[in-house]
């Protein structure tokens, strides 16, 4: 049978924003492991030295949920990797513009 060209890797992307630039890391989407897999690409992000805490917006409080959870429950798909993502690195700028413009000591 022939691939479809339309077909998806079995893997999307986990993107964490730096104060000097991003972290990325694969994560499965299908097959018997992901859910560890996705775990530990989680894990990765909120282990590494750049990551801001689960307090400080709703993405960084799903990758610690994620990487600290149990199963395949919570473990999210490429979609809900997108919206943490997003969400950590726009709460990330307003953070900084807040702290350029001297709004927040």
């Amino acid at each position: 049978m022939a691939r479809s060209i339309f077909q998806c890797p079995p893997w999307g992307l986990m993107r964490y924003t730096t104060p000097d630039g991003f972290l990325v890391t694969k994560a499965l989407t299908r097959g018997p492991f992901r859910s560890d897999q996705v775990r530990a690409a989680a894990g990765r992000i909120t282990g590494s030295g750049s990551y801001r805490g689960p307090d400080f917006s709703e993405g960084e409080h799903w990758l610690h949920k994620c990487a600290n959870g149990f199963g395949p429950e919570g473990t999210g798909n490429a979609e809900s990797w997108l919206k943490a993502g997003h969400t950590q690195h726009l709460a990330f700028i307003v953070h900084q513009l807040r702290m350029n413009s001297g709004l927040l000591a």
